[in-house]
């Protein structure tokens, strides 16, 4: 059994993943407590997401991990961060994508996903038993409605390489109701 948490700004000097396992067999009386917290780069508060003709509307709340999957021994999970994309010059929301290695608690990737332009927000990830990883995303922009994207990075490429994100699902009209767009 594998766990992973984010530390909330609890260690802001160090920023990790808190990775624990459980071995030993509950049965006889042999499980153990193991815990490390490989380093991470730091995330931040993401801005709030824009969609047209609302500025900085939708909420993105903040850089807590949103959703972990284990598989083989991979564990990945991700969160809202803030980042400026490749060509763009504007502090944006995009997804922080880690994943780590059980085997000896190391971190395997780390980095954020971007798009010049464009907020992406409140995303979720999935692994396959093949080790595929799934990610989906919402996405707007001062020109674009929110949207729904999904991407995916296939096992064993070189790290930090995703798909190109497919649109599964644009938005019917602005979001003006709670401000908030998304699942978490």
């Amino acid at each position: 059994n594998h766990g992973v948490w984010g530390s909330c700004g609890c260690n802001g000097g160090y920023p990790s993943a808190g990775l624990v396992s459980w071995p030993g067999d509950p049965s006889i009386g042999t499980p153990a407590w193991n815990e490390s917290d490989p380093a991470i780069a730091g995330t931040s508060q993401p801005p709030a997401a824009d969609q047209p003709g609302l500025p900085a509307s939708i909420q993105t709340n903040d850089d807590r991990f949103l959703t972990t999957v284990f598989e083989n021994g991979l564990l990945w999970t991700v969160g809202n961060d803030a980042c400026i994309p490749s060509g763009d010059t504007a502090i944006r929301p995009c997804p922080r994508l880690i994943q780590l290695s059980t085997a000896g608690a190391s971190v395997s990737q780390n980095f954020d996903l971007g798009s010049a332009g464009r907020d992406l927000y409140y995303p979720a990830i999935h692994m396959d038993s093949t080790g595929n990883m799934f990610l989906v995303y919402n996405i707007s922009s001062s020109s674009d409605d929110v949207g729904v994207r999904i991407t995916g990075q296939t096992a064993g490429p070189p790290p930090q390489v995703i798909g190109t994100p497919q649109p599964i699902q644009p938005a019917p009209r602005l979001a003006t109701c709670f401000h908030r767009w998304g699942a978490h």
